[in-house]
């Protein structure tokens, strides 16, 4: 059951939202590589799931208020990463961690 809950402009800003949160994501595990510190590397890479998650979220509620015709037409329809570029490469979300046993 689709139900329109967003005028044209609220669907523009959830797209907005849906593309910066994706952005975020990757933005964030760039950052995380190049922290050597364990911990703190692994606090950055929950940030980054947590933008992933808030796009996970924000499609479904996308996908769930759109009329089956937009939801063919959607710019994220299709696209799980959905960038201004291309996806080079896999991004992974390693966890370095520390033995400490002495």
């Amino acid at each position: 059951m689709n139900i329109k809950f967003f005028n044209p402009d609220l669907s523009s800003k959830l797209e907005i939202a849906l593309d910066w949160e994706l952005k975020l994501a990757g933005i964030y595990a760039e950052i995380a590589k190049e922290i050597p510190d364990p911990v703190l590397q692994s606090l950055i890479y929950s940030l980054s799931g947590d933008a992933y998650g808030h796009f996970r979220t924000l499609a479904i509620f996308q996908s769930l208020t759109e009329s089956p015709l937009e939801q063919n037409t959607s710019s994220t329809k299709g696209q799980p990463y959905p960038t201004s570029r291309p996806l080079t490469k896999k991004l992974s979300f390693p966890v370095k961690t520390t033995n400490t046993k002495s």
